[in-house]
């Protein structure tokens, strides 16, 4: 599990009295994680790295409404 924060905006339209559009955009960020591994060969040491992870998504979406 990863702690992150969000953030988004949409817009939807009606064209009309029954169907509707609407485009939606959202952006996610999550806290980074450093992961370290030993190399057992010949001592050499440890090798790490750091993941950040982040997302952009957009929905399109049509519907009908009865």
């Amino acid at each position: 599990m990863r702690w992150g924060w969000t953030v988004g905006a949409g817009l939807d339209y009606a064209f009309t009295n029954n169907w509707f559009t609407g485009i939606e955009y959202r952006y996610s960020q999550y806290d980074a994680k450093t992961f370290v591994y030993p190399i057992p060969i010949l001592n050499l040491g440890f090798v790490g790295f750091k993941q950040e992870l982040s997302t952009n998504q957009v929905t399109a979406r049509i519907g009908y409404k009865f």
